[in-house]
């Protein structure tokens, strides 16, 4: 079998392991901890087990696979090797959620072909459902957002809304794992069994709900159309938009979050000027281009499917948001994910126009200091040495007509 033949077979095999793959919701477990709630990740696929690399892995990953397995949240993700190495295959790497996923399979990922070793292989601690006082949200719409609840003396109840204010939220969002929070006072129905809390107060820089000032456990005047709510964000500082599988953050296939999932851009009519709102957006000061992602290797064949969400995308330049561009309408568009486009951004630095003035202004003060020294040094007085009044001839001028005759005088001894 000559090189050409291999490189065929094994590219084939590649994307025939990553579409079955990414089209099926494989079971998940935790190996190697010290109890169920914790350990190394693995995932079921082709009869076997096998780990997933720990590379971008991050909270909200962990917070997908303890839902998966049924926890109602989780503690953190754990170093690389806690949990000790795994063996066999490494079937996923670069894994990628929003964190409202119900399943580790419908998140973003490489797979089965990757640069990993089993020294990086990932591990997670979740919440256990004995916990006390964890908590969850119900009667949302979406993962992020519900009807808080709290676990207490072995039973969920509900938290009275008297009081409950942004503080409150912010603690309980950061408490579900999420970056923050969007909004409170939220109504999404009425909750059964306790009432837990009532008249919380929290300051905002506690870890958990169940810090922060209460009326006590079970003490409280309300009923259940009194329950509090969230909204928590998932992202820090509402970001909208992000580049994935790049080299770094500051570049890869662009990616918009609409209607509680992500989605791609396609590269009709993209130039410079959207690719300066994006970067701007993210943070960055400079744009070093963009590109079609699949010809730099960011193609969504090696991800689980995703929509296409704008095309036509064309911002004028002072947009704060991508979204707020004109484009043709969220889902609308007639492109493949082989057009979908990609981002390159820059750190914040001195431009090359900065430079140059920056430089000539130096060189010109340089001269103007070099004129004055020489200038200064033109004025100084010349001193010559002194020579004795009784020894210089001293000359008179006497007038005769119009000419001057000058008149030696003579020293007499």
């Amino acid at each position: 079998m000559n090189l050409f033949t291999t490189s065929l077979t094994f590219l084939f095999l590649q994307e025939f392991f990553e579409t079955v793959i990414a089209q099926r919701n494989y079971d998940v477990r935790l190996v190697g901890g010290l109890s169920t709630s914790e350990g190394r990740v693995e995932i079921y696929y082709s009869s076997r087990w096998g780990t997933v690399c720990g590379d971008g892995w991050g909270n909200q990953e962990s917070m997908v696979v303890c839902r998966q397995l049924g926890y109602g949240g989780f503690s953190e993700t754990i170093a690389k090797t806690s949990f000790g190495q795994g063996t066999g295959l490494i079937w996923l790497e670069d894994v990628s959620c929003t964190g409202t996923e119900k399943s580790l399979s419908f998140c973003s990922y490489r797979t089965w072909n990757n640069g990993c070793s089993h020294g990086e292989d990932v591990g997670v601690r979740c919440q256990a459902e004995s916990s006390e006082g964890l908590l969850r949200v119900s009667g949302g719409n979406t993962a992020n957002e519900g009807r808080i609840e709290i676990y207490h003396a072995g039973e969920w109840g509900t938290v009275c809304s008297t009081n409950w204010d942004t503080p409150d939220g912010l603690v309980a969002c950061r408490q579900l794992g999420y970056a923050g929070l969007e909004m409170v006072g939220l109504p999404f129905g009425p909750g059964t069994g306790k009432i837990w809390l009532d008249k919380v107060g929290c300051t905002g820089t506690e870890k958990t709900l169940a810090e922060c000032i209460h009326g006590g456990w079970g003490i409280n005047d309300c009923a259940h159309t009194d329950d509090a709510g969230v909204r928590c964000t998932l992202f820090p500082d509402g970001a909208t938009v992000r580049l994935v599988d790049g080299p770094s953050d500051k570049e890869g296939r662009l990616e918009v979050y609409h209607d509680s999932q992500w989605g791609t851009v396609c590269d009709d009519g993209w130039d410079g000027i959207d690719t300066m709102v994006v970067c701007r957006q993210l943070g960055f000061t400079e744009h070093g281009g963009y590109f079609m992602a699949a010809d730099r290797g960011y193609g969504i064949v090696t991800m689980a499917p995703r929509p296409i969400f704008l095309d036509t995308v064309e911002c004028v330049g002072d947009e704060d948001q991508l979204e707020n561009c004109f484009h043709d309408g969220w889902g609308v568009n007639d492109c493949q994910h082989s057009e979908d486009v990609g981002v390159q951004c820059k750190e914040s630095g001195l431009s090359v126009g900065a430079i140059v003035g920056i430089t000539i202004g130096c060189v010109v003060g340089v001269l103007l200091f070099c004129l004055c020294c020489l200038k200064c040094i033109k004025r100084t007085p010349s001193q010559h040495t002194a020579v004795p009044t009784d020894e210089v001839p001293r000359e008179e001028a006497v007038a005769v007509g119009t000419v001057h005759v000058p008149r030696r005088s003579v020293r007499l001894m």
